[in-house]
């Protein structure tokens, strides 16, 4: 929706969400900068006699404050980062003593200035050795006064560790790669230091290990700023000094270069080794060279003129038309040095112009800093440059809704007159005695009256009309604007390259004009030129003396020619014999890798063959170990074995033994029972035999 709808909640929004967009701030009430009292006002104190303001001061007051608190935040944002910071930090409870503290540094930015300032190159430079009092100076406070934010995620206070150079630069080209990543995956800007510091806990697990990381990035950070563009931009960014946007779009060109050209900026080595763009591109676009300023084998990476306008070609998706504009990036917004390459596959030497990418990156991200005002209001706050506008002619209604009032009053005052004459009039005329002399001069004079009030009442209403029209024009065109279909929103990046693309446009088209401009002039002073010429006498004069200048031309030209062909023939000569030391250089350079080739080549045939060696014996132990471990197996299998025979001969004998026992006990109780059925057979024939006897003694003894 556009702003124009009502112009206090436009503004009220507008405040709401730059008040979103920043930092909510927990700093006690301090000193303000200028060093007066700050009054504020409780209810027991006696408050003067106040003056009703009108309607024209309440509006105007209205209307400024917003503004005024809006410039109140940013500077409180400004203190709490480090940035003119009058009073010192001190925690609560307790107060460090002004010795200790130090001034605030001062803020230079170079995302900041202005796109027409030319930047010096920094020549290459050895790394400063930083001393002993450099590293005692950086305390806990400093560090928490520049780094108001980051500091306050961290709980403990622990001793700084300096930590390798390679290690910061590593880890901040992996925060720059996730906080990207993290981008793409949740379409939302964080805040830098917030997201560093949920990096570090991420990554580490324990908040004991992520403070000491913590404290250990800023020390080092604020040791090596003064010497590492890319380190004084991370700083920046850990400060806020440039906001989420421009993390963003920093972060946004180092991906879209990074999957462009096939790069790994956080490895030494800088390229990935199974990228599949590279072979897209023109030899030379990329050129690897060893890091300035570190010695453990970081390179570093700069482009090519094509280079930069593919780069930005497609990390603001210029299509079409459009294309043309990174060309204007590429030629006009960079500072190009001339450096010989050679090609890694072998190719010829080249002479071509380039730079550092942390430039490029630089470049960019101040593009983005450089953009005007209007084009941040248009696609940041939808905003197409006629708010104020709006604003006044809408305060300018309050007005015209008095004079419409006033106006009223007069008209109806008007037309009441205007009555009361006609009325007049109309008696005087039906009267009986009109054509009295008297009379009828009354009536011509009450006629002049009545025709002069009817000229003002037309001019009153013809007043009226033309203000309320006015209103209502007004209103209309805010209602017009509300009644719009709202327009497609932006996602962040997209706008902020939507911003970036706008003022590339805006400074093509004022260079090419400036270019046609120039051309019209130069035409004119030419035409000029040449119409002063006018009589036949001054063009004979002109002629003569350019016969002259000619003549005079043609005879150095013949007197020099010698003196130019043995120039010639020297720089000839200087040139073939250049040519053959590079020659005999390359020769020599070849025959040297050659060398180096051959010696490496049988250095790896020995190693290969120790190697083997190695191998071998390690082979052979294996081998042997194998064997006994399969013969003491192969006896534990047979003792195994044979314990098994034995113990089955074992059961089997004892089966049959007891089986045995079984039969003996049978065979033994069968005989035992033949023998008393044998016995018991006796005993029976006994009695028997016995009872026989007995009856015949006793039938023998009856008998006798």
């Amino acid at each position: 929706m556009s702003p124009y709808g009502a112009s206090a909640k436009s503004k009220k929004r507008k405040l709401m969400r730059n008040e979103l967009s920043l930092a909510p701030l927990g700093l006690p009430v301090a000193v303000p900068l200028d060093g007066s009292n700050i009054l504020y006002d409780t209810p027991a104190s006696t408050s003067p006699i106040k003056r009703r303001l009108d309607i024209a001061e309440l509006e105007t007051k209205k209307m400024l404050l917003p503004y005024l608190e809006k410039i109140e935040y940013v500077n409180e944002q400004l203190r709490a980062r480090g940035i003119g910071i009058a009073m010192p930090f001190t925690t609560q409870g307790s107060a460090i003593s002004p010795t200790k503290n130090q001034e605030a540094d001062d803020l230079v930015v170079e995302s900041l200035s202005s796109r027409s300032e030319k930047e010096e190159p920094t020549p290459p430079q050895h790394i400063p050795v930083v001393s002993n009092v450099a590293c005692t100076s950086i305390t806990f406070e400093t560090l928490h006064q520049r780094y108001h934010r980051f500091c306050s995620t961290i709980t403990t206070k622990k001793p700084f560790r300096r930590r390798p150079l390679g290690w910061l630069l590593r880890f901040m080209e992996e925060v720059y790669d996730d906080y990207y990543q993290k981008y793409i995956t949740t379409q939302r800007v964080a805040s830098f230091p917030l997201f560093v510091r949920s990096y570090l806990d991420h990554c580490l697990g324990l908040v004991s290990l992520a403070d000491q990381d913590a404290l250990d990035l800023l020390f080092n950070v604020e040791l090596n700023r003064d010497n590492f563009p890319s380190i004084a931009l991370f700083a920046a960014f850990l400060r806020e000094i440039e906001d989420e946007e421009g993390v963003l779009f920093y972060a946004h060109c180092r991906a879209v270069i990074q999957a462009t050209f096939g790069l790994s900026l956080k490895s030494n080595e800088k390229l990935l080794a199974d990228a599949a763009s590279r072979k897209f591109h023109s030899p030379g676009a990329i050129v690897l060279a060893n890091h300035p300023l570190i010695n453990d084998g970081t390179q570093s990476v700069h482009l090519s003129k094509e280079a930069v306008g593919l780069a930005f070609s497609c990390a603001a998706n210029l299509t079409g038309p459009r294309k043309h504009l990174a060309d204007y990036v590429a030629r006009y917004s960079m500072n190009y040095q001339q450096a010989v390459t050679v090609d890694s596959r072998g190719g010829p030497e080249m002479t071509q112009e380039l730079v550092s990418m942390d430039e490029v990156l630089a470049r960019f991200l101040q593009l983005l800093r450089a953009v005007p005002e209007d084009i941040v209001l248009k696609y940041k706050y939808d905003d197409d440059g006629e708010s104020f506008t709006l604003l006044t002619r809408l305060s300018d209604t309050i007005q015209r809704d008095v004079e419409i009032n006033s106006s009223k009053v007069a008209l109806a005052e008007r037309v009441r007159s205007l009555r009361s004459l006609e009325i007049e009039c109309m008696k005087l005329e039906r009267s009986p005695d009109n054509s009295r002399p008297d009379i009828r001069t009354q009536i011509f004079l009450l006629k002049g009256q009545i025709a002069s009030e009817a000229r003002a009442v037309s001019s009153l209403q013809d007043q009226l009309n033309h203000t309320e029209g006015h209103v209502n024009a007004v209103w209309s065109s805010v209602l017009s604007d509300a009644a719009k279909a709202p327009k497609v929103r932006l996602s962040p990046l997209d706008n902020i390259l939507a911003r970036v693309v706008d003022y590339v446009a805006t400074l093509h088209h004022d260079t090419q004009l400036e270019k046609k401009i120039k051309k019209a002039l130069d035409l004119a002073a030419k035409k000029r030129g040449t119409s002063s010429i006018k009589t036949w006498s001054t063009q004979l004069d002109a002629l003569q003396e350019r016969c002259a200048i000619k003549i005079q031309r043609y005879f150095r030209q013949r007197r020099a020619w010698r003196r130019q062909r043995d120039v010639a023939k020297a720089d000839l000569i200087s040139r073939r014999q250049q040519h053959q030391k590079r020659k005999a250089e390359k020769e020599l350079e070849r025959k040297r890798l050659e060398a180096l080739r051959e010696r490496d080549a049988e250095r790896h045939r020995n190693r290969m063959k120790e190697k083997n060696r190695r191998d071998e014996d390690l082979q052979n132990k294996i081998k042997a170990k194998e064997q006994a471990v399969l013969k003491k197996a192969a006896l534990a299998e047979s003792e195994r074995r044979c314990a098994k025979a034995n113990k089955e001969l074992v059961r089997r004998v004892w089966s049959r033994w007891q089986r045995y026992v079984v039969v003996c006990r049978r065979t033994k109780l069968g005989k035992r029972m033949a023998l008393m059925y044998r016995f018991r057979q006796w005993r029976e024939c006994i009695s028997e035999t016995n009872a026989v006897n007995g009856a015949a003694t006793m039938i023998q003894a009856g008998e006798s």
